[in-house]
């Protein structure tokens, strides 16, 4: 072999370990990201903590490796007649909007929020608004004339939802 093909072919076996070596680290980086079912959403002006945030919060990862719901904070709202637990450290926030609809969040941190809640005295309303929401497994109930309907990831949703109770 001639010496210009032996550095082209020294070049191309190069590129293509640094090539691998690329996709390799980014591949990982790509299912370690799937994993956090967080969404970004902007923080609204309305929002008020009900339950702040706290210094050292559950991870995402712990809360769904977790099997001792029974420790987890239950939220109650007498206004609505619910509760449901929430993983430790997590904040809640209020939302009012016009036409007595709340949006009641569970958040890790400020800027995003694993699951919430839509409240509103038109279900339909609620559902449609759901079905549009890309990466939400929308679930609506009734009660006291209020339609719930639950913005939630599905993996939250199997943890959360069976703790949800109606009083």
């Amino acid at each position: 072999m001639t010496r210009p093909k032996k550095i082209v072919w020294i070049v191309i076996i190069i590129l293509a370990i640094i090539l691998l070596a690329y996709v390799l680290f980014f591949d990982s980086r790509v299912i370690q990201n799937k994993k956090v079912p967080t969404r970004n959403y902007p923080t609204n002006p309305n929002s008020k903590y009900e339950i702040p945030i706290s210094l050292s919060p559950m991870s995402i990862e712990e809360a769904e490796a977790s099997s001792v719901l029974s420790q987890w904070p239950t939220y109650r709202n007498e206004k609505f007649g619910f509760s449901i637990k929430y993983p430790p450290g997590w904040g809640v926030t209020n939302e009012e909007f016009p036409g007595d609809v709340w949006f009641i969040s569970f958040r890790q941190s400020p800027h995003d929020f694993v699951f919430g809640i839509s409240i509103d005295r038109n279900s339909l309303a609620v559902k449609t608004a759901l079905e549009s929401t890309d990466g939400s497994i929308p679930f609506v109930y009734t009660n006291r004339g209020y339609s719930f309907g639950f913005r939630i990831d599905e993996a939250f949703a199997n943890l959360v939802l069976p703790t949800l109770r109606f009083f």
